[in-house]
């Protein structure tokens, strides 16, 4: 991500530790793995040499759940800001802005501030890290059990807090700009609407997060305790997350659907206007028996004709068909499978 930085544009702590893996001389995807494997060596060997696991014995708790979701969490704040910057790239011919212009957009679209992510990491990490070093044990244990997940909460929750929060920070201000980038497109071809898709395939990709974290969770749900917790969260997870899921994908892209509706309406009412004019002018010159250039008249007649039906096609909506597509897929499999296992289940008990 080439990040053109003044005084004014200071790189946070996050981006420059993003910066930092692109520079590694190896894929960031290995990079993310790699930490993973890291995180869950130190906790089980900690977890041996302590005694509170059997040597060589692999605790779920830990595989499936804290670890995983830290580097989750950072690989995915990786990936979408990648993802803005590429979307907002594409977008850039409907802003007609000059580089200068379109660099304060891009940086406050892509990128946190320095200031502000510091300050507020302080605020997270200062009452976390308290809660750990002032009484680890009680209080994390008495929020997770005394199980071998507490020593990963106590190690991690300080640790991976600010990409967390500022993922979800970064994600949320990230889908409300949309609207204002919008906002900013002073005309709009309906003839043309490739740029304006560019945002769309951002916003539902944040929306296949969003399933995505729910299919996740509904697979590690026993790593989380009893199976009826583990029921419990993967049934808040369904109900929630797709509808955060449908929420992030459209709402965004709401005000330019409407200004789309607007324009393609103003193009079929002067499409009408001239198809109109060219009819009374056909029938005028019947009526004078000036039939000379009737031929050429009903050409143009016919041209408005298909014209009309051609207006009738252009979307409303600023995604291409494929990117609905590949959303609703994502969104609809899994609540299939997940509706139909439980169908099966209470038919198989009763």
């Amino acid at each position: 991500m080439p990040k053109a930085v003044s005084n004014s544009q200071k790189l946070s702590w996050i981006d420059r530790f993003f910066d930092w893996v692109v520079r590694l001389p190896f894929p960031s995807v290995l990079f993310y793995v790699l930490l993973y494997l890291l995180l869950v060596s130190i906790h089980h060997v900690t977890l041996w040499i302590g005694g509170a696991l059997p040597v060589w014995q692999f605790s779920q708790s830990i595989l499936l759940t804290i670890d995983f979701w830290l580097v989750l969490q950072m690989a995915a704040f990786h990936y979408f800001q990648n993802e803005a910057e590429g979307a907002l790239l594409k977008f850039r011919p409907a802003l007609g802005l000059n580089q200068k212009e379109f660099e304060k957009i891009r940086f406050s679209f892509v990128n946190l501030s320095a200031r502000p992510t510091f300050l507020v990491s302080l605020m997270v990490a200062i009452p976390l890290g308290l809660l750990v070093f002032i009484s680890p044990y009680e209080i994390v244990s008495s929020l997770f059990g005394a199980t071998p997940m507490t020593s990963a909460v106590t190690v991690l929750l300080l640790l991976g807090s600010p990409f967390a929060f500022g993922f979800f920070y970064f994600v949320f201000r990230s889908l409300f700009m949309i609207n204002h980038l919008y906002q900013r497109v002073k005309r709009i071809n309906v003839f043309n609407l490739e740029s304006l898709y560019s945002l769309s395939s951002f916003t539902s990709k944040v929306g296949m997060l969003f399933i995505l974290y729910l299919v996740l969770n509904y697979l590690t749900s026993d790593a989380w305790g009893s199976q009826q917790s583990g029921e419990a969260i993967t049934a808040f997870y369904f109900v929630f997350n797709g509808a955060i899921a449908i929420l992030a994908f459209i709402v965004p892209l709401w005000g330019m659907h409407v200004r789309l509706q607007s324009e393609k309406e103003r193009v079929s009412d002067e499409n009408n206007r001239r198809l109109d004019d060219a009819f009374w002018d056909l029938q005028k010159r019947m009526d004078r028996g000036k039939i000379a250039d009737i031929a050429q008249l009903r050409t143009g007649i016919s041209a408005l004709m298909d014209f009309r039906s051609e207006i009738k096609k252009i979307p409303t909506w600023p995604w291409d068909p494929g990117t609905l597509r590949t959303f609703l897929t994502a969104l609809l499999v899994p609540m299939s499978i997940w509706i139909i296992q439980q169908v099966l289940l209470r038919t198989v008990v009763k």
